[in-house]
């Protein structure tokens, strides 16, 4: 684009679910930015921006407080601006400027429920809004292995399996469930933001809020159930930035560390997590103002050496074991966005495996040529054959032929004498 004539320009950027297509749906978009031309109007302001709309737009920031000077005097019922949102003062003490207490924080997007918040060094100018200070989300409960793990410039809340599901049962044994909220529920942290995602119930635990002088931000854990490897993987999001309408910018939520979780035909499955730049090898989540946007999962699978050795390696005592690698990614479809989007946990996963030998015939070496993971319940990867003589009811109903979980290849084995 060539930008000659004299005014003010708008850009931004929308990020494509389709990326070659320019009128697939858009999943997520920036600010409105400008740029002048000439000799421009000094007011011209950029045009609003409707929230709540189908797309995601940034807009997490507060302009910063012009009056600075705060003001002596704070009473029980007052109301305070607190970047965004409204604060009902409830318990207050402190003498002069600065002041401490209880109060709670509505938050429209959560039903219109009541945070119940601490403050701490508050000071309010004459205005009515916070100009400095502390207000955050009181804890009801505490997970007792909460750790931040901080990687380069991420925060992420990690915590042990036992404590998400402790953490789950709390919410949903205190009603502190979003979606059961009455209007202007009083609650304190931890809530839950719950989501049905093909069938599978997800809950995405808030744990702590925070509310600066021109931001709210919010750490989120969230316990995926991987039913077929009998496991729940605790994905964690840390300063994840809020609005009245709803989580105003996307945000990544990592698997904290690597998770190993024994499966079944003695393997164990080793998921990748940690934070980083370079993503083709992590375990994550991708999260917008609509809830799910994409889930990664970056994983390697152990066979035992009594079921499998590595290619010339048959010595007792070895330790070394064959490994299968894989690598899937869904993403909320296209057809639709905000509520009425809909997500898909059919994967199958294409894979890439070491050349193994089988104990029982050291004299043969394996291959995999072409391998699939299929936790499907859909479908079968194009293609399929099974073996002479391999019979199951289920492959005769068409109710559950596409039921199968299991590794597949569309040649299995490909073997040769050594």
């Amino acid at each position: 684009m060539n930008a000659t004539e004299e005014g003010t320009y708008y850009w931004r950027l929308h990020w494509k679910t389709d990326p070659g297509n320019a009128s697939s749906t858009n999943y997520n978009t920036s600010v409105t930015w400008t740029f002048c031309v000439g000799h421009c109007d000094e007011g011209t302001t950029t045009p609003p921006v409707e929230e709540g709309g189908g797309d995601c737009v940034s807009v997490c920031l507060e302009a910063e407080p012009t009056n600075t000077s705060a003001v002596a005097g704070l009473a029980v019922g007052a109301m305070v601006r607190v970047g965004k949102f409204n604060m009902e003062v409830i318990t207050v003490s402190g003498t002069g400027t600065t002041f401490s207490g209880n109060g709670k924080v509505t938050v429209p997007f959560l039903n219109d429920a009541r945070i119940m918040v601490e403050f701490t060094g508050l000071k309010v100018n004459s205005d009515g809004r916070m100009v400095d200070g502390e207000v955050e989300g009181r804890h009801d409960w505490n997970a007792p292995s909460l750790t931040m793990i901080t990687d380069a410039a991420h925060r992420i809340p990690s915590m042990s399996e036992a404590d998400v599901e402790a953490m789950n049962g709390f919410i949903q044994d205190g009603a502190r469930l979003v979606s059961l909220f009455s209007s202007g529920s009083e609650v304190g942290l931890p809530i839950g933001i719950d989501q049905e995602v093909d069938g599978r119930h997800v809950i995405c635990g808030i744990i702590n809020m925070k509310f600066d002088v021109n931001r709210a931000y919010l750490d989120m854990v969230a316990g995926i159930d991987v039913p077929e490897i009998h496991t729940t993987l605790a994905f964690g999001v840390g300063d994840l930035c809020f609005t009245p309408t709803g989580l105003g910018d996307e945000g990544r939520a990592y698997l904290p560390y690597d998770i190993t979780v024994t499966g079944d035909l003695s393997t164990s499955f080793r998921f990748r997590g940690g934070a980083s730049t370079e993503l083709a090898n992590l375990t994550y989540v991708d999260w917008d103002c609509h809830g799910f946007k994409c889930v990664q999962v970056a994983a390697a699978v152990e066979f035992d050496r009594g079921t499998l050795l590595p290619d010339g390696d048959t010595d007792p005592a070895g330790t070394e074991k064959v490994e299968a690698r894989f690598k899937f990614q869904v993403c909320r479809e296209a057809s639709g966005s905000g509520s009425t989007a809909t997500e898909s946990w059919n994967v199958l996963a294409q894979f890439t495996m070491d050349p193994f030998e089988v104990p029982a015939a050291p004299d043969w070496l394996f291959t995999i040529e072409e391998a699939w993971l299929d936790w499907s319940l859909v479908s079968n990867p194009t293609g399929i054959e099974f073996p002479a003589g391999y019979d199951n009811p289920a492959l005769n109903s068409e109710e559950t032929a596409d039921h199968g979980r299991v590794f597949s290849s569309s040649a299995w084995p490909c073997a040769r004498r050594k």
